[in-house]
């Protein structure tokens, strides 16, 4: 376990942080390789996040035409 100034991260929470690591590496690389290549209105539009993102996270950003 790390402890650092009284914070104690348990075995269970550190499968979050490594979980939540792995998400802001694969989000990193979609917007490196795929929303760098777009113009600004596609991403006023449809914003940084992939579809996958949109139904899982963002229920919300569904814009239907």
């Amino acid at each position: 376990m790390y402890s650092d100034e009284g914070v104690e991260i348990t075995p269970g929470m550190q499968q979050y942080i490594e979980r939540n690591d792995e998400y802001l590496a694969k989000r990193d690389r979609y917007i490196r390789d795929v929303v760098k290549k777009w113009k600004f209105d596609t991403i006023a539009v449809h914003g940084l996040y992939t579809m996958e993102d949109a139904l899982e996270d963002y229920q919300g950003s569904m814009i239907e035409p």
